[in-house]
Order: structure tokens, then sequence, then C-alpha cells
């Protein structure tokens, strides 16, 4: 019943996640109880949509893996999606207007590090080089570029090292088999190479999915202490729960405090008119700072 109360404020994340320029996304194996399952769980899943990096959350359930689930959340958005090359939201970017793709590039190197940790070492230069992208990056952030430097950097600097990159792969090609597994990281770089390559063009873009991968390990630590939700229609309600977690985890809002606040504020006829202040980042921006987590 809490849950169900609270989904208003839900459908305000997934407003306020349409309003922006980027949105990357994962998903997350959700165990649900189901009497017409093999064993009586089945596999659902837990989605985590992000807002221009860290500017807002949503989260959705679903019974299945199937792209129409995440297509029609994003359904409308015409900015840029970043995903790790789920072949499930292809039909996004077909059509008239259609969003631009990023990719994961986190996503593609652990491809090339598989083939590494078995013993092939043409993977090496691959991984190096690799290294020195997110180096790039990793200072870039410390001297606390904004978006305008952040591509002039890359333009200097990560475009040769990009194209190092593809060099490197290209020079593999001949001898290595495609069902190795480096035949296979290097298929899954040829299938999205152009969309691992948007951060180069917009300095707005991660280099990877990253983001999204920290804050869904929360969801995945939980599912090992609770196992599975008790039903398809409990798979929603855990979906509204975990989009106000994760909006807390993002502003770093107390938890607690914050939940505590949004029933009483539900239980006692909050104006509809407000709903948009029952947001985690605007309970935060009201209250005193002792309200706010220590990073």
């Amino acid at each position: 019943r809490a849950a169900e109360e609270a989904e208003p404020v839900q459908r305000i994340a997934h407003t306020q996640l349409l309003q922006g320029g980027l949105i990357s996304l994962d998903d997350t194996v959700t165990p649900t109880k189901d009497a017409k399952a093999p064993k009586g769980v089945k596999r659902g899943r837990l989605w985590l949509y992000l807002g221009d990096v860290d500017r807002v959350a949503y989260c959705a359930y679903s019974e299945d893996w199937k792209g129409k689930h995440p297509r029609a959340v994003l359904e409308g958005f015409q900015g840029t999606v970043q995903n790790d090359g789920y072949a499930g939201i292809d039909g996004l970017f077909t059509g008239p207007d259609p969003p631009n793709r990023a990719g994961c590039n986190d996503h593609c190197r652990r491809k090339f590090v598989v083939p590494l940790e078995l013993g092939d070492k043409r993977a090496e230069p691959i991984i190096h080089l690799y290294q020195r992208l997110y180096d790039v990056e990793r200072t870039a952030k410390l001297n606390g570029s904004n978006a305008e430097e952040r591509l002039i950097v890359r333009q200097e600097k990560s475009a040769v090292l990009w194209a190092e990159l593809g060099g490197a792969i290209d020079a593999l090609r001949g001898s290595v088999g495609k069902k190795e597994p480096l035949g296979k990281a290097i298929t899954y770089w040829d299938r999205q190479q152009k969309a691992l390559s948007a951060f180069l063009s917009n300095g707005h873009l991660p280099i990877s999915n990253v983001h999204v991968e920290q804050i869904i390990r929360v969801v995945a630590l939980l599912r090992k202490a609770m196992l599975f939700v008790g039903s398809p229609k409990a798979g929603l309600r855990f979906a509204t729960l975990m989009t106000l977690a994760a909006n807390c985890l993002l502003c770093g809002a107390n938890p607690e405090e914050y939940f505590a606040f949004l029933f009483d504020a539900l239980a006692t006829g909050w104006p509809a008119k407000r709903k948009d202040e029952l947001m985690p980042q605007a309970w935060v921006k009201a209250q005193k700072p002792d309200a706010v987590l220590a990073a």
C-alpha cells in the first residue's frame, strides 16, 4: 500500500528523466515468485535509468527481458541513449528523428579482458590503450573540466588513442577466429564502434555506462539479501521504492528521514499541485544541511 501511494512520485521521476539530454540504462535480474513458472520463480528484471548521469533516477520492473519494456519507458525521448549494446532497444533508433546512441566502453573493454585472463596475450595492447583512454578521462575529472573543456581534451588526446585502438584491433583480424574469445570481442567492437566512439564528439557523454552499474550493484546486493520479490505486482511496487531510493543515493538524501517525510506527507493529503516537491532532490533542497548524508 505504501509503494502504491508513492507511485505518483515515481511518475514524476519518469517525467524528469525524459526532460534531459542523456539517459543511461542498465538492468539486473530480479527473481520473482510466480506459481506458473518452473520451480515457482521467474527471472524478472529491474531496469535502472539515469538522466544526465546523476540528475535523476527512474526504475521499472518487467517480468521478462523483452525490449518492449525499455522502449516504452524511452518513447518520445530525443536526446542520447547510452547502454551496453542491448539489442532490445534497437527499434528506438529507427524512423524519423530518433535519439542518438552512445555505447559503454567498460563493457567493450571487459570483452577483451576475458581472452587476456585466459592467457591470450594478443589482447594486452587493447587493454593498455583502453587504460590510456581512461587516464585521459580521470585527469579531466580531477581537473574539474566542464563539458566544453572535456571535449577539447578528448579531441586532442583521446581521438589519437582511439585511432590507435582501432588500428590495433584491425591488426588482429587475420589471425583470430570469430568463435575465439578474442574474436567475439572484436565482433562486439565492430558492431558497437559507432556508439562506442560517441563520447569523442560530445563532452557531456561519459566514456562508459559505469555510473549506472555502480548504482545497480546496490540492487544486486539487495537481491542477495531478499532472494526474490513476492509476485509480478510486487515487482512493480519494488521498482517504485527503488526509484525513490536511487534518487536518495544520487542527491545524498538520508533515506530513512526522506521516506518518513514522504509517507507522512502522503498520509496527510499532500497537495497534488506540489507533487514535484516530494522528490528526494527537492526535499534535500528544503532541508537543513544535516539532512544530507556526509560524503
